[in-house]
């Protein structure tokens, strides 16, 4: 008994022969129909890749037919994220660090795409900006307690407006996975 989450489960479709995938899906399929009152399935992805998973094989339009779909955050939720995430781990942010967070967010959001990954690119933000005060401070010997935590302007990449590259621009992934024997 039991709940099986599979995010990205659009990855399992349309890879071709030299994959795993639609022997997982068809796995699933067989476990989904045999356990049908004891287990509970759910998929999640971008849109559009689920779509064409779920089109991928008759028997998953068949047994996924409830769909949610969760909006964008908005660029004022973004800049609450990476506040919540400066805070958890200690920091604050200075008033004007606050405000370039929310021009970043907002041009992030404005330039989001299919792929946009929400907070995935704030956290990547904020890791950013953690390393670059690190830089900033070894280099100008600071070490007071204010110092070490607070975030400035002069920390975030200043080039992150443009975004993290989207799947065109990233170096495909490799597989760790051998080859299905053909």
């Amino acid at each position: 008994d039991g709940i099986l989450f599979i995010d990205e489960a659009y990855s399992l479709a349309g890879r071709g022969a030299e994959d795993y995938g639609s022997e997982a899906i068809e796995t699933l399929l067989k476990r989904m129909e045999d356990d049908r009152d004891r287990l509970v399935v759910v998929v999640a992805g971008y849109n559009e890749p689920m779509k064409q998973f779920i089109a991928s094989n008759p028997g998953l339009e068949s047994r996924f037919t409830n769909y949610l779909n969760f909006p964008d955050y908005s660029p004022e939720e973004l800049a609450e994220i990476f506040h919540r995430m400066a805070s958890q781990s200690g920091l604050v942010c200075a008033p004007e660090t606050e405000n370039t967070v929310l021009a970043i967010c907002k041009n992030l959001h404005a330039g989001r795409n299919e792929q946009f990954g929400n907070a995935r690119e704030v956290r990547n933000l904020f890791e950013s900006a953690v390393r670059n005060q690190s830089t900033r401070l070894v280099n100008s010997g600071q070490s007071d307690r204010d110092a070490l935590t607070t975030l400035l302007p002069e920390d975030l990449p200043a080039d992150f407006e443009a975004g993290m590259p989207g799947p065109s621009e990233a170096k495909p992934a490799t597989s760790r996975i051998a080859p299905k024997a053909g």
